[in-house]
Order: C-alpha cells, then sequence, then structure tokens
C-alpha cells in the first residue's frame, strides 16, 4: 500500500524528521565513499598488483557484500569519477 502525504498535512516536526533523515543519509554517504569505498579501492589495488585474480578480487567484493548485507560492485570509469569527485547537488 502505497501512501502519499500532502504537504499540508505535514506538521513542522515531521518535516524536520525527513530532512534530519536525508541529512543523515548523505552524511552515511560521505562518509562511505571517503571510509569504506576509498579503503576497499586501496585493497583491491594492492591484490591486482600483487598478482591476484580477478576472480579473488570478485570474491572479496562478494565477501564485504556478505558481511554489510550491501550492494558494492563493479564500476565504470564514469561512475568511479563520480565517487571521486562528487558534484553538488545545488
Amino acid at each position: 500500500m502505497d501512501t502519499q502525504i500532502d504537504s499540508s498535512e505535514m506538521t513542522e516536526y515531521s518535516e524536520q524528521m525527513v530532512e534530519d533523515n536525508l541529512h543523515g543519509n548523505e552524511a552515511g554517504q560521505a562518509f562511505a565513499r571517503k571510509h569504506i569505498i576509498e579503503k576497499m579501492n586501496l585493497f583491491l589495488d594492492e591484490y591486482r598488483r600483487n598478482g591476484y585474480t580477478e576472480d579473488f578480487v570478485a570474491g572479496f567484493v562478494e565477501g564485504l557484500n556478505d558481511v554489510t548485507g550491501g550492494n558494492i560492485g563493479f564500476y565504470d570509469e564514469e561512475t568511479e569519477e563520480l565517487l571521486d569527485n562528487p558534484r553538488d547537488a545545488d
């Protein structure tokens, strides 16, 4: 059941809750880019440099997803560039 919320029905309190959640989501994404994806890429580069196979690298990513419940995947160069240099949303 998809419930539509009319903005006139939102209280100042509920608007603040939505705004806080949005800011928290943005902070979580920034944290993931900086601390998780950046570190993951360091490990992937190191494994490749040391001759580990792409099957090993794929298994590494699958293991991360298994533990975190995440959905990390391989990205094309354009997406990697966006992750490294996110554009302003404004």
